[in-house]
C-alpha cells in the first residue's frame, strides 16, 4: 500500500514512472540484481519502500549505483541505526519535531522531553493527533464512537493540520519532505 500511495501522489503531481515497481523477496541481503533494472531505466529519482533488515545495504548499494534515492526515514530515533548510508537523501516524513512550528508541537516537545528526556517521534505525534481528533469528534459530533462523527473535522496537531476525509475516514495531512544531513542526531 505504501508504494501504491507514493506512486499515486507522485503521478498526481506530474511525475512519470519509467519502470514498474521492483519487488525484492523478503530476506534479500544483496540488492545488485534488484537494482539492475532500476539503473537500466535511467530514472531521475527512485522511491524506496522497504520493510526488512537489509535497508542500510539497499540504500548504500542504491546510492553507490548512482541512483538519486528517496525513502521514508520514519522515526528520527532510527536514523543512526538504519539510515547512516542515506546522508544527502530526501524523504517525506509524517512527523519530525523540527518540521512544524505550532502550539501543539511545542506542547508535545515539552511534555515528551519532561517525561522521557527525549524528543518526540512519529508515534508520540500520532497519539496526540488521535487524542485531539477524539476530543474534536465529541465536541463537534457528539459521538466519538462513530466514524461519521469525524467527517470534515479539521484538527491542528503536532505535525500540522489534518482533516478527516468523508468518503473513507482517512486523516489527510500535509507531509513535509526533508533532506537527511546527519546520522548522529535528530
Amino acid at each position: 500500500r505504501t508504494a501504491a500511495a507514493r506512486r499515486d501522489a507522485c503521478e498526481a503531481l506530474g511525475a512519470e514512472f519509467v519502470a514498474d515497481d521492483v519487488l525484492a523477496p523478503a530476506g534479500t541481503s544483496a540488492f545488485d540484481s534488484v537494482l539492475e533494472p532500476v539503473v537500466a531505466a535511467d530514472p531521475d529519482a527512485v522511491l524506496v519502500a522497504w520493510t526488512g533488515g537489509g535497508l542500510k545495504t539497499l540504500l548504500r548499494e542504491a546510492v553507490d549505483s548512482g541512483l538519486d534515492v528517496g525513502t521514508v526515514f520514519g522515526s528520527h530515533r532510527l536514523v543512526p541505526v538504519s539510515f547512516a548510508a542515506a546522508i544527502g537523501l530526501s524523504s517525506p516524513v509524517a512527523y519530525h519535531h523540527d518540521a512544524v512550528t505550532n502550539e501543539e508541537n511545542s506542547y508535545l516537545i515539552d511534555q515528551i522531553g519532561a517525561a522521557t528526556g527525549l524528543l518526540p517521534d512519529i508515534h508520540d505525534a500520532r497519539g496526540m493527533a488521535a487524542a485531539l481528533l477524539v476530543v474534536a469528534g465529541v465536541r463537534d459530533g457528539g459521538n466519538a464512537g462513530s466514524p461519521e462523527s469525524f467527517e470534515g473535522t479539521v484538527v491542528d496537531g503536532p505535525g500540522g493540520s489534518f482533516a478527516m476525509r468523508a468518503e473513507d475516514h482517512t486523516a489527510i495531512q500535509d507531509i513535509p519532505v526533508v533532506r537527511l544531513t546527519s546520522a548522529t542526531g535528530p
